[in-house]
C-alpha cells in the first residue's frame, strides 16, 4: 500500500515462537512481508528462514482467505536465529541477471531506502543515524523489550525504526526494506502530522533537520540509556548519552556592569554553525553560534536590557552533530530561503577551544595519549626494519581501542577529538524544494558512500570535501554533519597512567601539527 492512503484498523494478534509469545499490531492491508520484518527485529530469524503458520497452513506472500483478522488470533512462527545454510558450489552469474535484492547482496555497499513520496528528507536522516552503532543496538533492544502493541505513537515509531535498521543489516531483500520503511513513514506521520502534508502533486517536501529533530525527540522520550527503565528520567536517555552536549551559559548585563553575572547550564543535542559573511570555516561558525546578545528582563534595572551571552561546552558527547544554519525565513517570499555560501569543514575535528577550562583539564590525559601514539608512529617509521611474519599477523588481527568515554559518563567523549562519520546534504534553494541525500563513511581511510534514496554509490573523501557549498545551489551542500569520537589504539600510554607524553627527537620536523581550522 502507498504511504498516505487511509489506513485500515490494526488488529492485535499473538505470535507464538517456541516458548516465547509476542503481541503485535497487524494491518490486514499490509502484506505478510512487513510482519516478517517485525519478527526479524524481535527474534533475529531472517525472513527467508521464517515459516509462518495459521491453523496448520503456511503463510506465503499474501494473506490467505482463511485468515479472518480479529483480536487475539494466534500465528505460529518456526525458524531459528542461527546462521543460514552454506551455499553450494558457486557458478558464474552476470550482473544483468540479478534482481535488486541480489545486486545489493553481491555488492559491498550498504542498502538504500525507497522514496515513498518526497521522503528523501527521512531517508537521508536514517542513513546518517545508522552510522551510530550504539544507537541502532539500543533501538533493537528497546523493540525486543517492548514488543507488545502500544497506544503511544512515539513508542511505535521507535519500534518501526528498529525494524528498518534490522532489515538494512540483512540487505538481502529490498521488498522487506521497502515494507519496513513504509511502516516507519506512517508511524512518523502519526507522531507529527506535518510530515503527511500534501499538495497537488503528492506529498510535500519537508525539512530534513525537522525530521532529524522529531526522531531525536521521540527516541529521547522513549529509549533509556543501558540499565535504566523506559521511559527514561530527564537527560538519561540513550540519545542524551550519545549526543548530549552540556553548555555552561554565562549572561552579563551590558547596561549595568554591577549586576552579578548569571551562570547556568543547558543541554543540547547539536551544535550550530552560524553562517555569516565572515564565516568561511565551520570552526568560525561554531564560535559565532556559541556567543551573541540577547534581550531579557533585568532584575536590577527592572526593565528589558541587553545581555552578552557566552557559551562553553561542559560535556562532550561521543557523537557530536553540527547543524549548518543554511536557511532563513524571507518575509517577502514567505518561504525558507537558503544561504548559498561555501563553508569548509574538516574530516578531523578538535573541539578543545570550545570547552570549559575544567573540561580541558579533564580531557588532557587522553589528548596526551594521542600525542604519545603519534610520536610512536613517527619513531617506528624512522627506525623501521624489514617486515616480519608476526607483523603481518598483527596487522590482520581486529584492532582494539581505548575507551572513548569517561568511566563515570558512558557515551561521552574524553579527548575532544572527532572524525567525520556522516553528512546530510541539501541540493536546491529552499527547504520545501530540492533534494536531501545522506553520505556515510565506510571501512577504510578513503571510502565513503552516497545514499541517494535507493541508489547507493561509492565515493571518496575528496567528494565529501566538495560538499561545503563551493559548487553552488545545483550541487549538494552540507546541512547536518555527524562526527564520531576518534579512537585511540590500545597501548601502554604513560599519559593514561599519570605520566607525561613521550617525546621523540625530530618529531616536530617529521610531522608538523595540523593547520588551524580557521583562516
Amino acid at each position: 500500500a502507498c504511504s498516505g492512503q487511509i489506513l485500515t484498523m490494526a488488529v492485535k494478534v499473538n505470535i507464538k515462537w517456541g516458548r516465547e509469545k509476542f503481541v503485535l499490531d497487524i494491518d490486514p492491508a499490509e502484506p505478510p512481508e512487513l510482519l516478517r520484518a517485525q519478527l526479524f527485529g524481535l527474534t533475529q530469524v531472517v525472513p527467508e528462514r521464517q515459516k509462518l503458520m495459521f491453523k496448520g497452513k503456511a503463510i506465503t506472500d499474501e494473506w490467505p482467505k482463511t485468515v479472518k483478522f480479529k483480536p487475539g488470533i494466534t500465528f505460529l512462527l518456526m525458524g531459528t536465529a542461527e546462521a543460514g545454510i552454506a551455499k553450494s558450489a558457486e557458478k558464474i552469474v552476470f550482473e544483468e541477471d540479478l534482481d535488486d535484492s541480489e545486486k545489493i547482496a553481491a555488492s559491498a555497499l550498504p542498502p538504500g531506502l525507497p522514496n515513498l513520496g518526497n521522503t528523501c528528507y527521512l531517508n537521508s536522516s536514517v542513513q546518517c543515524m545508522r552510522k551510530v552503532p550504539e544507537l541502532t543496538s539500543a533501538l533493537k533492544e528497546f523493540a525486543r523489550a517492548n514488543h507488545g502493541a502500544s497506544a503511544n505513537p512515539g513508542t511505535e515509531l521507535v519500534k518501526a525504526m528498529a525494524v528498518v535498521f534490522s532489515m538494512m543489516e540483512q540487505a538481502s531483500n529490498t521488498h522487506m526494506i521497502h515494507a519496513s520503511m513504509d511502516n516507519m513513514v506512517n508511524k512518523l506521520r502519526a507522531v507529527n502530522p506535518q510530515f503527511g502534508e500534501s499538495g497537488p502533486h503528492g506529498f510535500s517536501q519537508q525539512d530534513a533537520a525537522e525530521a532529524w529533530q522529531t526522531l531525536m525527540t521521540t527516541m529521547r522520550a522513549a529509549v533509556p540509556a543501558p540499565g535504566l527503565a523506559s521511559p527514561p528520567p530527564p537527560n538519561q536517555s540513550i540519545v542524551d548519552q550519545l549526543f548530549g552536549v552540556r553548555l555552561k551559559i554565562t549572561l552579563k548585563n551590558d547596561e549595568n556592569p554591577d549586576e552579578p553575572v548569571s551562570v547556568n547550564t543547558e543541554n543540547e543535542l547539536a551544535l550550530s554553525c552560524a553562517i555569516t559573511k565572515d564565516v568561511g570555516f565551520m570552526a568560525s561558525g561554531i564560535r559565532v553560534g556559541l556567543s551573541g546578545s540577547i534581550e531579557k528582563h533585568s532584575p536590577t534595572l527592572n526593565r528589558e536590557a541587553l545581555y552578552t551571552k557566552t557559551s562553553q561546552i561542559d560535556r562532550l558527547p561521543g557523537y557530536v552533530v553540527i547543524q549548518f544554519v543554511r536557511f532563513f525565513f524571507k518575509e517577502r517570499a514567505q518561504e525558507q530561503c537558503k544561504i548559498l555560501k561555501d563553508v569548509k569543514f574538516p574530516e578531523e575535528l578538535d573541539l578543545i577551544e570550545f570547552v570549559t577550562p575544567e573540561l580541558q583539564k579533564k580531557i588532557k590525559p587522553m589528548r596526551d595519549a594521542f600525542e604519545e601514539h603519534r610520536n610512536a608512529e613517527i619513531e617506528a617509521e624512522v627506525t623501521a626494519d624489514a617486515p616480519k611474519p608476526e607483523d603481518a599477523a598483527a596487522a590482520a588481527a581486529p584492532p582494539e581501542f581505548e575507551p572513548y568515554s569517561f568511566p563515570d559518563d558512558p557515551g561521552s567523549n574524553n579527548s575532544g577529538r572527532y572524525e567525520l562519520a556522516a553528512v546530510l546534504t541539501h541540493k536546491g534553494r529552499s527547504t520545501n524544494s530540492g533534494h536531501y541525500v545522506g553520505w556515510g563513511k565506510l571501512e577504510g581511510d578513503d571510502n565513503w558512500a552516497i545514499f541517494d534514496d535507493d541508489s547507493v554509490t561509492a565515493v571518496k573523501s575528496k567528494d565529501i570535501m566538495q560538499l561545503s557549498g563551493e559548487l553552488g545551489a545545483d550541487w549538494h551542500s552540507a546541512y547536518l554533519l555527524v562526527y564520531s569520537s576518534k579512537r585511540l589504539p590500545k597501548g601502554d600510554y604513560a599519559a593514561l597512567k599519570g605520566g607525561a607524553p613521550m617525546e621523540v627527537e625530530g618529531a616536530a620536523d617529521a610531522a608538523p601539527a595540523p593547520a588551524p581550522m580557521d583562516e
